[in-house]
């Protein structure tokens, strides 16, 4: 079969998201738009103050999909010294984080593939002094700041490696 330009070969929902730190205060972060394509000022979430959005609908819906889950733990990282950029990454993980305890990790129905078959590299991680130390200093700031929001959930730092790897290895943006 032959494709020419354009043409979409593959499209699949991402099982995770965010809108990057940097553009955290440019764009939705239920739909990703910016403001000036909505021609619209961002809504602010008033429980996190992060969290902003192009419209009602988007904060509402992301309030039912996700953002109730994680609010309290952008409220924490937002006001505790971190700064105002949270990591794209510490987002990241908290989103999987939050699926994997939910007990949510569906397949993807174009490949068939999970989270759990995605390759770690936690040797090459573990290996890597400087992403070991920065992968420690996320773990302290997740174990500290955001897992106390979530008091039946357990973090070990074996499981984070792997989360960390796999979101190193398979993120796109």
């Amino acid at each position: 079969m032959a494709y020419s330009t354009g043409d979409v070969i593959f499209s699949c929902e991402p099982w995770v998201y965010s809108v990057n730190a940097d553009q955290a205060d440019e764009r939705c972060h239920r739909c990703l738009a910016s403001p000036l394509a909505t021609g619209t000022d961002l809504i602010v979430c008033p429980g996190c103050g992060y969290a902003k959005y192009c419209s009602q609908f988007c904060s509402d819906e992301d309030l039912e999909l996700r953002h109730r889950l994680e609010c309290s733990s952008m409220k924490n990282l937002n006001t505790s010294g971190y700064g105002d950029i949270i990591p794209t990454d510490i987002l990241l993980a908290i989103r999987i984080l939050i699926r994997l305890q939910s007990g949510n990790s569906d397949k993807c129905v174009v490949t068939g593939r999970s989270f759990e078959s995605l390759m770690a590299h936690e040797k090459d991680l573990l290996a890597d002094s400087s992403r070991l130390e920065e992968i420690r200093f996320f773990y302290s700031i997740l174990t500290s700041e955001v897992l106390q929001n979530f008091p039946n959930f357990s973090l070990d730092f074996t499981l984070f490696v792997q989360v960390m790897g796999k979101l190193q290895c398979n993120a796109f943006g």
